[in-house]
């Protein structure tokens, strides 16, 4: 579309940029429907000056109230910066409208440089919800309505920042009722409101055995130590403890107190985001086609996922979890999310649960009972997989060891029995990694699903519905080649990944599962009784 129509075209999401003089938002009159953002948004932006404010009161107590001048600066500097944001900040939000007609969703900002967004209300796959504690407190949410299909960035998203909750609610099931009032008579599933899941305060026993807690401790200490330096204090005196303590102490010693405190911090820290994330979870069904997480704390999240665009789920399995018997559910589905992040934090639907009450959603979202992630029987795959496992995973685990052997031989020889320790220790791990990974292998077709499962140090059971399948992709590495094995990926354009593998699989076992899940989407690329060497990808 030519720049400067600002009119809706085919496509999810225009983009139009306006010169200054012609119609915008400062035109929109209002009776035509266009609506203003909430100038509240005003008082959110006062979070900026928080930081500085508690970094300088804190250092005020430290130091007895002698401030040095060059902290002064410092702050008089982010005040300035802190000014400008806000004003300009204040100039979209008094220039931003938005509308909603019977067929699009619109909106215009800009003073300067006019843009004019228009995405058709049948193409809405999400409207998300957020608030955080900023927006908490002035009583805001923030919106941002996509479909999905944008591939860079954020080409086909709205963002509204400032939007007052019961506003916000509203146009959310405007939207969603659009959505849902332009969809095909076909579409599958016609279950009622009702509750998937719902917050157990049991489940939080699961949370000190994911990383997150540790990743926590590390940053509060690298922004306490950023801090310090910010405003020239010294933490010599600390430094001198830690040095005098590793002296004094034993390497056991060193290890168990060090070992102890971080482990325990790490726990508290675990269990505190998992209130804050998890905090009055529910993941339910609303009308036909609209499933909503409800979920978090400080920053409360709305997720609204279209069921039409599901087009599978998935139980992972990270190894501490697996131990424990617990796992967590995600939906593969299209239109979640136009990054990474948004995806990843999208898709997650449940926090960590046990292995069955995971299986029972997983069921519940698949529609299909019992559920295709707990009960179907998986085809093995050859031997051949688990010498190709026990190879990488022991080729792997000798680096570091030859690594030091090297060092002890060249430069240090004290090392060379650390050296044998490592390499002893690092073969056991990697003999019962692979082993691991390779009982961990398996795809079969369950319904309208087609199964597969692998993973070690992160465990994946994949169901992915036969009819969300639009290509496969073979792959034969060099060292499968040897073996007579091939992955086999089947294509899809739900996932943050697009594709889901059936690894390590014998190449007639793999050609013929392709086969059998999807009828003759690959059979074109298939001659005779033997198959050609395989291409790329085959669509």
């Amino acid at each position: 579309m030519p720049e400067g129509q600002g009119q809706t075209g085919t496509r999810a999401g225009e983009t139009a940029v306006e010169p200054a003089g012609n119609s915008g938002p400062a035109d929109a009159g209002p009776g035509d429907g266009w609506r203003r953002l909430n100038l509240r948004m005003l008082g959110v932006h006062l979070k900026w000056l928080v930081p500085p404010a508690a970094s300088l009161g804190a250092y005020a107590l430290w130091t007895g109230g002698d401030l040095q001048v060059a902290s002064l600066y410092k702050l008089a500097m982010v005040s300035v910066a802190f000014v400008a944001v806000t004003g300009y900040e204040m100039v979209q939000l008094l220039t931003t409208r938005f509308r909603l007609t019977g067929e699009v969703f619109e909106l215009r900002k800009g003073l300067v440089l006019r843009r004019h967004r228009s995405i058709r209300r049948e193409r809405v796959r999400r409207v998300d919800l957020t608030a955080g504690p900023a927006q908490q407190l002035f009583a805001l949410v923030v919106v941002r309505v996509g479909t999905g299909s944008g591939s860079h960035g954020k080409d086909h998203e709205v963002k509204l920042s400032a939007l007052a909750k019961r506003d916000a609610l509203a146009l959310q099931a405007e939207l969603l009722a659009g959505a849902d009032a332009s969809a095909e008579n076909s579409a599958r599933g016609t279950a009622e409101d009702g509750t998937i899941a719902a917050l157990r305060w049991s489940w939080i026993r699961y949370a000190p055995l994911t990383m997150w807690g540790g990743l926590a401790i590390v940053g509060i200490v690298a922004l306490a130590t950023r801090v310090a330096d910010w405003f020239g204090l010294t933490l010599d005196g600390v430094f001198d403890w830690l040095a005098r303590f590793f002296r004094e102490a034993s390497p056991a010693q060193v290890i168990l107190s060090f070992g102890g405190v971080f482990a325990v911090l790490s726990a508290l820290s675990s269990l505190l985001l998992f209130c804050e994330q998890w905090w009055r979870y529910r993941f339910e069904v609303e009308g036909r086609y609209t499933y909503r997480v409800r979920r978090g704390l400080v920053t409360t999240r709305r997720i609204a996922i279209d069921r039409r665009r599901i087009r599978g789920v998935e139980v992972t399995q990270p190894l501490p979890l697996r131990l424990f018997g617990a796992g967590r559910v995600e939906v593969i589905a299209t239109g979640l999310g136009s990054s990474d992040d948004d995806y990843t934090g999208m898709q997650v639907v449940t926090p960590a649960v046990p292995r069955g009450e995971a299986d029972r959603i997983a069921g519940a979202i698949a529609e299909q009972s019992p559920s295709p992630t707990a009960t179907t029987p998986l085809r093995s795959h050859p031997r051949a997989a688990l010498r190709c496992r026990l190879l990488r995973s022991v080729a792997a685990a000798l680096v570091p060891a030859v690594a030091l052997a090297v060092l002890g031989w060249t430069v240090a020889p004290d090392v060379l029995p650390a050296a044998g320790i490592v390499a002893v220790a690092g073969v056991l791990i990697a003999v019962l990694l692979g082993v691991d990974a390779y009982r961990a292998l398996g795809h079969e077709v369950s319904g309208d699903y087609l199964v597969t499962r692998y993973g070690t140090l992160r465990r994946h059971t994949v169901a992915l519905r036969r009819d969300g399948v639009i290509g496969w992709r073979i792959s034969r590495s060099p060292g499968q080649r040897l073996a007579g094995l091939v992955t086999v990926s089947a294509v899809t354009a739900a996932g943050k990944g697009g594709a889901y593998h059936v690894r390590d699989v014998g190449f007639p076992d793999g050609l013929a599962f392709a086969g059998e899940a999807v009828p003759g989407l690959l059979a074109p690329f298939v001659v005779g009784e033997q198959a050609p060497e395989p291409e790329p990808e085959a669509r």
